[in-house]
């Protein structure tokens, strides 16, 4: 009976030695520490919005080409036996100045052949006058009293003579103009842009000899979107400009025509203006030449009280954000009227000193608390 004794007194001394312990450690422990968490607000950039009227700004590029270009042909059937000294791409020549000759030998013939025919017709005319004349002075010896008839006066051989001769003055007018063809001149003041024959070539009415333009009548089509177009100013002017062996060139346009189709795949349409040549340039580049890429500014209509947005601040959908009086973020959606490459320009959505948001949020809500960084004028 001394063993259970024992062991239960062994058990409350060290039920006793672990709670004294206990209390010993409870008392000793460190206390923690409280800390109080707070919410960063975050701060944000702004511009201040700003009301503006805005010149509408405008711009294409297109391709410099020819107003006025031709074909110029034979006009009649030969051998070329001439072309000027300076035959070749290139080459301008006045209105009226030799280009080629066709062998006219021909066509000379032609012409004499003609002027005998006139000559034999003329002769005619004048025997059947003298025939008639003599006609009516028997008639008149045989019956004064009464009028000769048309046979008598031979009016059917005059009328005759007279459409034979017409006929041969005709062919004489036509031998001596195929005559004046086998000269080809430049028919306007022009350039030659390609030679499709030399010397030594034949020729038949219609045949391509080369193909000239006007240097001084110059084109660009310049397109443009169906609401840019929309911007133009009436009489607009156009400046064209291009860089040239380094050096900038400029060229006043002036508006044509709107050639007045959509072209479905772009939605644009085609403004076409016409070159003015500028004296202040040097010559050679007085005029661009055709070929040359240009780009294009014109005048546009002013825009009425519009905002200046920068881009950096537009958001998906045409919206920006906006810190409001009570430093609260807002959503507003834009009437954007231009779209330009560091900035747009909105008709509706903001008000003059709006504080718009250029700050990029990763997570922007409506109603988040913000605070002003940094305020400047846009």
């Amino acid at each position: 009976m001394k063993l259970p004794v024992v062991t239960f007194l062994g058990v409350a001394v060290i039920v006793g030695a672990t709670l004294g312990i206990s209390h010993f450690l409870e008392k000793l422990k460190p206390e923690a520490l409280k800390k109080t968490f707070e919410t960063a607000i975050p701060a944000v950039e702004v511009v201040e919005a700003q009301v503006m009227d805005l010149a509408y700004p405008l711009s294409s590029e297109g391709v410099v080409t020819t107003k006025v270009e031709t074909v110029l042909s034979a006009e009649v059937t030969g051998r070329i036996v001439e072309i000027s000294e300076k035959f070749n791409g290139g080459a301008l020549y006045q209105k009226g100045e030799v280009i080629a000759r066709i062998d006219p030998l021909n066509y000379e013939t032609a012409v004499s052949q003609a002027r005998s025919a006139v000559a034999n017709a003329e002769l005619a005319l004048k025997l059947e006058q003298a025939r008639s004349e003599q006609s009516k002075r028997d008639w008149l010896k045989i019956s004064p009293e009464k009028e000769p008839s048309d046979m008598i006066l031979r009016t059917p051989h005059l009328k005759s003579a007279q459409a034979h001769l017409t006929a041969t003055e005709d062919l004489l007018e036509k031998a001596l103009k195929d005559l004046e063809r086998t000269t080809i001149r430049a028919p306007f003041s022009c350039r030659l842009k390609k030679v499709s024959l030399n010397l030594g070539a034949t020729v038949s009415p219609g045949t391509p000899i080369a193909v000239i333009y006007d240097p001084k009548e110059l084109l660009v089509r310049l397109p443009l979107s169906v609401d840019d177009s929309s911007y133009i100013q009436p009489q607009a002017q156009v400046q064209l400009y291009a860089e040239i062996a380094g050096v900038n060139y400029h060229w006043p346009a002036k508006i044509l025509w709107n050639e007045g189709e959509i072209d479905r795949s772009t939605l644009s349409t085609n403004i076409v203006v016409q070159i003015s040549g500028d004296p202040l340039i040097t010559k050679e580049f007085q005029l661009p030449p055709p070929g040359l890429f240009v780009k294009a500014q014109f005048e546009g209509k002013t825009l009425k009280s519009v905002i200046k947005v920068p881009r950096s601040a537009l958001r998906r959908g045409n919206q920006v954000t906006v810190l409001n009086r009570e430093n609260k973020l807002e959503f507003r959606k834009l009437q954007i009227v231009y779209s330009g490459q560091d900035a747009v320009f909105a008709s509706e959505g903001l008000q003059g000193k709006d504080l718009i948001i250029v700050t990029r949020l990763e997570i922007p809500r409506e109603g988040m608390s913000l605070v002003k960084a940094k305020s400047t004028k846009g």
